[in-house]
């Protein structure tokens, strides 16, 4: 009897549990569902906010297959929630939905080289798994959310080339112990950076080139222990370098150009940063002797000390920086005007990808040696008018100059100069392009009151006998020509602008380069049919 209630008991508990199990199961079921619903949802509110999509990037997100197979969407293998949204190059224009805040799975959101507008949604600092922010290269403007500090996950922030203004909000975001790369080039914050960047225990890369920043380069920044590039150049930055920067020994770039930083180089900096590839210096009030000892950074590959004061002499040994590929020394007072002031060319035929080579306006004496015929096959540019060489470092953007890579913005640099050059027949590295005054503000500072006084003589020669073509008194050719010379030169300027974002694009010089030989070719063959 008592054996019978035992096991009636049993089974009723096992059926009881049975029921729960089944109710728990299809309870975590429903709520799979409905999270994997709502990244449906905010998706497509994504997609309501885009406008335009020329590649039709978005064409598969639509009912006829689970959002986890959309282009640019990449989801768990777990729990289908989506945890990736990547999509580059895609030309979409639009805004950045707020509803992305409510994929809170995600770890990666890339939508770098598109043309989205409009603010950095509040809502991200939902995504608490947030590893890599990537919206470089869009028209993003406001301020970067400092409620970006909820995101502790964070590892990558590339905010670069937008339209962002305001401070940097590193008080907030220092707390982000595991952020390494954070990049903010090419907007408008203006501010300064605060000492509290020092708390960003985990950077390794900062990039703030371009923008309006004032003031000193906190000393708390090289005390970061994995601080290895700082990207600083085109700002109003002053003051000197902190020492624990040129103390910190996994920096592998320092780029400073542009700014009002004063100071000499430490003596041992060679030594003191052994894994040294680039060093940008340019354009500041640095003065002193040359860092002689900077042949001891084996793996320096950019050396841009241009517009400065260094003095001293360029060792000897110098070749020893065997994987050198730019160096400029333009306008500074380096040599003494004697004899042995270039012998350290002879040590750059070990340097093999050596392409730029820049001593214009210093104080070398001395005779060219003749070693100097076996540089590099890689060498394109070479200056140096103190020496009787010329070359064309004027063709080069300044971005290059300052650890960017080559890029189309950076061909449209050159084609603006060369545009310059060949219509005012005056080269970039002619002598009477010194200190700030250059091709471009050359040409910029006459464009609209005596351009006639500098364009090339000849070019205006060729057009002597069309301007002597009157109808009634009127000239026929003459002032079409020079409206057809003004054009171009404007077309110079605006590709040869610093700012890489303010140059034309080159479907647009084409566009208009058509426009201006259709004028030219049309009054031609009004003035040809005159003739006949």
């Amino acid at each position: 009897m008592w054996g019978f209630r035992s096991s009636s008991t049993l089974a009723s508990i096992f059926l009881l549990l049975s029921v729960a199990v089944n109710l728990s199961v299809n309870h975590v079921s429903a709520a799979k569902q409905s999270q994997n619903e709502t990244d449906r949802l905010a998706l497509l509110e994504f997609k309501k906010q885009i406008y335009d999509d020329p590649f039709g990037a978005l064409n598969s997100w639509n009912h006829s297959q689970h959002h986890c197979q959309w282009e640019g969407v990449t989801c768990g293998t777990r729990h289908q929630r989506v945890i990736a949204l990547i999509l580059r190059h895609k030309q979409l224009s639009g805004t950045i939905s707020p509803h992305v805040g409510n994929l809170s799975f995600m770890r990666s959101i890339q939508l770098a080289e598109n043309q989205f507008q409009g603010e950095i949604p509040q809502e991200f600092d939902r995504l608490l798994r947030l590893r890599v922010l990537s919206l470089s290269s869009n028209a993003i403007s406001g301020k970067i959310p400092a409620n970006l500090s909820y995101c502790s996950e964070l590892v990558t922030i590339s905010l670069k080339r937008n339209k962002l203004e305001g401070k940097i909000p590193i008080d907030q975001l220092s707390s982000l112990k595991k952020l390494e790369i954070f990049y903010l080039l090419g907007n408008n914050l203006t501010g300064d950076i605060p000492s509290s960047i020092g708390n960003l225990s985990s950077l390794t890369q900062l990039t703030v080139d371009f923008n309006n920043l004032e003031g000193n380069l906190p000393m708390e920044m090289g005390l970061l222990k994995r601080f290895a590039g700082l990207g600083a150049a085109e700002n109003k930055l002053s003051g000197i370098i902190p020492a624990s920067i040129f103390n910190s020994s996994a920096i592998t770039v320092i780029s400073v150009g542009g700014n009002s930083f004063h100071g000499s180089l430490p003596t041992n900096i060679g030594l003191t940063l052994p894994n040294l590839e680039g060093l940008y210096l340019g354009a500041n009030e640095f003065y002193g002797n040359f860092p002689t000892s900077i042949t001891n950074a084996s793996g320096l590959k950019i050396l841009d000390l241009s517009r400065n004061k260094f003095e001293g002499q360029v060792p000897a040994n110098f070749g020893d920086l065997t994987q050198l590929e730019i160096v400029n020394l333009y306008n500074n007072l380096i040599g003494n005007n004697s004899t042995g002031d270039l012998d350290f060319i002879a040590s750059l035929t070990n340097c093999t990808d050596l392409r730029i080579l820049s001593l214009s306006y210093n104080k070398f004496g001395g005779n060219i040696p003749k070693v100097m015929a076996n540089l590099s096959n890689q060498l394109t540019e070479l200056t140096s008018s103190t020496i009787a060489l010329k070359g064309s470092i004027g063709y080069a953007p300044p971005e290059y100059g300052m650890g960017l890579a080559a890029s189309t913005q950076g061909d449209v640099y050159s084609y603006g100069i060369l545009l310059l050059e060949m219509i005012i027949g005056r080269r970039p590295t002619d002598d009477i392009f010194v200190g700030d005054l250059d091709l471009h503000n050359y040409v910029n500072g006459v464009l609209h009151e005596r351009v006639s006084e500098i364009v090339d003589p000849l070019l205006l020669l060729e057009g002597d006998e069309n301007r002597n073509m009157t109808l009634g008194g009127e000239t026929i050719y003459g002032g079409r020509e020079m409206e057809c010379i003004i054009s171009l030169l404007k077309i110079g300027l605006k590709c040869s602008a610093r700012l890489p974002n303010d140059r034309m694009h080159m479907n647009e010089v084409v566009r208009k380069l058509h426009l201006i030989k259709d004028v030219f070719l049309g009054v031609r063959v009004h003035q040809e049919n005159l003739e006949a």
